[in-house]
């Protein structure tokens, strides 16, 4: 069981909130817009988001402490010694780029992170916990960036903990939806089959009888080539590895 919960999280993202908001304020006074850079504003929030985390962890009873230096831990869980690394992105939902720095964890092996991701406005968020993370949970670093490095969200998810939002699995929602798409048209084709059965068994006529029957069996090859397509399409999302959509709450 983790030693952050959802009430916890709530709590630190309700008094980020209100420093982002002030922020906003004093900014607008000298004729700046503090929202029009995202990247910008989370590098200047990240600091109190350490802060305002490590202060409800210890009122909760998790004493945490904050150290704010370079190089330091973002907060250390004083009775266990371990280390939550803070990260704040924002964005309009979608895929999310969920990022660390590869040398800092290949250099002290795994770690536990804390991602806050937040709308343009600052109103919706998710929270996400993770679990000693480690390097093979990451993308190796591309070229040029400077060892930032993507997370593998289809390894790195199994140690997710979401504190605030919601987490779904696209794979899982793919092959739920082609499987009911699946039996839809099995159902509602064999009931035109048998349909069109019925009224073969009722006339004499040979030649609308042959009439019947080609169209009938034409329906069925047609029938069979769509679900043909759709189990290649279910089974595309069967062997995919693992994609996750990622849904903002909104925090009052």
């Amino acid at each position: 069981m983790s030693y952050i919960t959802k009430e916890i999280a709530i709590s630190a993202i309700r008094r980020l909130k209100q420093y982002e908001n002030a922020q906003k304020d004093i900014h607008e006074t000298w004729g700046l817009n503090f929202r029009e850079d995202t990247g910008r504003r989370n590098a200047l929030l990240s600091r109190a988001q350490e802060k305002f985390f490590a202060q409800e962890l210890t009122k909760s009873g998790t004493k945490a402490t904050d150290n704010g230096k370079t190089g330091q831990p973002d907060i250390i869980i004083e009775k266990s010694g371990t280390e939550l690394e803070c990260k704040l992105t924002s964005g309009s939902g979608g895929s999310w780029s969920l990022q660390a720095d590869y040398s800092t964890l290949k250099r002290k092996k795994s770690q536990d992170f804390l991602y806050v991701l937040a709308d343009e406005n600052f109103e919706s968020f998710a929270v996400l916990y993770f679990d000693q993370l480690d390097i093979d949970d990451f993308h190796n670093p591309a070229p040029g960036s400077r060892q930032k490095a993507r997370m593998n969200k289809s390894k790195a998810m199994k140690k997710c903990k979401v504190l605030v939002g919601e987490v779904s699995s696209k794979n899982e929602n793919m092959i739920n939806s082609y499987a009911i798409k699946f039996q839809d048209i099995i159902s509602k084709s064999l009931e035109k089959v048998e349909k069109t059965n019925r009224i073969i068994s009722e006339i004499t006529a040979p030649k609308k009888i042959n009439t019947l029957e080609a169209g009938r069996d034409r329906f069925i090859k047609s029938m069979n080539k769509k679900l043909s397509d759709i189990a290649k399409k279910k089974d595309y999302w069967i062997s995919t590895p693992s994609q996750f959509s990622i849904s903002l709450e909104r925090i009052l």
